[in-house]
């Protein structure tokens, strides 16, 4: 490759897009396990720009701040990329601010126009190096020179080519930073009133936390000003006032998990930044039908239903997210909540707070308490009852809670279009308890008192939470085990024929 000086002077170029490409160059040069592998950043800079910059950047400003932040957005980003593209046959991708940004030359997506903006003297610095280099610019990628003090930007996207009418992705990386929270807002409604098909946003932002932080005066002794920080619920409500629905928000525990825990000894998730994607489309194609699961075998079994095929094909569907597993096909979330009431109550009142839920299925196992119903019989839940609280003491009935119903209904056009996938189902009640109870006596009684067919830990704390919020739900349970000595056998070795059928039926509901 051709590597001559540059004609055009880098003197006034941003600094901190130089240092970001510096670190995506170097993580592949110094780390044996990549985050995020850009194998175009070091030359793009130069080789002789990047010896000296070796020299002259902070290495601990380098490893704490700029490398966990510039790789975990950069793989959130091409990772949320890679699921939009396959659910749109053709679609544009407008890097906003793309400084010294290498997808074009990397990228493997055959049905993209990628549009690159940035000021008029990064944009001509990029493709002068580019020239020297002696690379050729992809025949899908279109450089879009601005001045952003005076260019109308919607203006220029349109006078580029920018089709309004075709779906498109849009980052928007390291931007935030260095715009008061008025100014972010016109840039995203900008965004959102130039698409006439559906627009999604993946952004990193830093919360107020910042303030005073030794990395605002960092990039403020480069010259370049960084705000205090945005608080992530002005960041939701914004989004919910300009039309989109946030799908993915990342916070520092969950960024942690997501790229570093376990992974690297060096690196960790900023306890500051956040990272984020929203869409915005029609309200009926991206109202989320969620399917909660609790552990692990019943998310994956779901998982491969709706992916056709094995986790390792599926896995840019699946991300962390709050500590709570999840995958994502178009308007269908998946969600692993972990055993217990308490855990599913928390992942179900997530997920209706951060994502516009249509309904809530979770379709798992549980044990009889009806002594006629025989392992893999399935029990279609109208009711939910909680048969460990118990305040009667107080005068209430058992599972009733102050202010609300003993039993929570489930929603009865879910219940019906379960019945229709599968006809030989019971209908009733199902008893929620954090105890896997092996008590024929007490299971008994239970179903002659309370009329509980079956006995799990997760369907009545999901159903009080939809009941407040008025999200319909339903569960469906398959027998897996009966009350008895030998409950906890017949659990093991029943769990991977009901996974497989309730990851079918899942799937089924979220068709009719």
């Amino acid at each position: 490759m051709k590597n001559k000086t540059t004609e055009i002077t880098a003197l006034n170029l941003s600094k901190t897009a130089e240092i970001c490409a510096f670190a995506r160059a170097n993580h592949i040069e110094v780390s044996d396990t990549l985050t995020f592998e850009d194998v175009y950043a070091k030359d793009l800079i130069g080789s002789d720009k990047y010896e000296t910059m070796k020299n002259e950047v902070d290495q601990r400003m380098l490893d704490k701040y700029i490398k966990p932040i510039v790789l975990t957005r950069a793989k959130f980003t091409e990772d949320e990329l890679i699921k939009f593209s396959r659910i749109h046959s053709e679609f544009q991708y407008v890097i906003s601010g793309a400084g010294y940004d290498t997808f074009a030359f990397s990228n493997k997506i055959e049905n993209v126009t990628i549009f690159e903006i940035d000021r008029e003297d990064m944009v001509a610095y990029k493709k002068e190096r580019i020239s020297n280099l002696g690379w050729k610019i992809p025949e899908n990628v279109i450089y879009v020179p601005v001045d952003f003090e005076k260019d109308n930007l919607s203006a220029k996207l349109l006078s580029a080519g920018f089709n309004p009418d075709i779906p498109t992705f849009i980052s928007i990386l390291g931007v935030s930073y260095y715009l008061e929270f008025s100014d972010l807002k016109n840039m995203f409604e900008m965004f959102a009133t130039l698409t006439n098909s559906e627009c999604k946003v993946v952004f990193d932002f830093p919360c107020v936390r910042i303030k005073g932080h030794e990395l605002q005066t960092y990039t403020n002794n480069l010259g370049e000003i960084m705000v205090d920080g945005h608080h992530y619920d002005d960041m939701h409500r914004l989004m919910k006032e300009l039309g989109y629905i946030v799908d993915t928000h990342l916070q520092p525990a969950d960024i942690e998990i997501e790229y570093f825990a376990q992974k690297y000894e060096k690196f960790h998730a900023v306890s500051f930044i956040h990272l984020m994607s929203a869409v915005k489309n029609d309200e009926t194609n991206y109202k989320y039908k969620v399917i909660q699961t609790a552990v692990d075998r019943e998310f994956d079994a779901v998982v491969a239903e709706f992916s056709g095929t094995d986790l390792e094909n599926a896995k840019t569907n699946i991300f962390i997210e709050h500590g709570i597993r999840l995958a994502k096909f178009d308007n269908v979330i998946i969600a692993q909540s972990g055993i217990g009431k308490a855990s599913a109550a928390r992942c179900a009142q997530y997920l209706i707070d951060r994502y516009n839920v249509k309904y809530i299925v979770s379709a798992g196992s549980a044990g009889t308490a009806n002594p006629d119903l025989k392992f893999f019989d399935f029990v279609i839940g109208t009711k939910y009852i909680q048969i460990d609280f118990d305040l009667t003491a107080f005068g209430n009935k058992l599972g009733e809670i102050d202010g609300l119903p003993q039993y929570f209904l489930g929603d009865s056009e879910l219940a019906s279009a379960a019945k229709f996938i599968l006809p030989d189902a019971i209908l009733g009640t199902i008893g929620t308890a954090d105890k896997f109870s092996t008590d024929s006596a007490a299971k008994l009684e239970r179903y002659k008192e309370l009329g509980v067919e079956a006995e799990e830990m997760e369907s009545a704390a999901i159903a009080q939470v939809c009941h407040i919020e008025n999200i319909p739900f339903l569960a469906v349970r398959c027998i897996s085990d009966k009350p008895s000595d030998a409950s906890v056998d017949e659990y093991e070795g029943n769990l991977a024929e009901v996974t497989k059928r309730c990851a079918e039926i899942s799937k089924l509901l979220t068709e009719v």
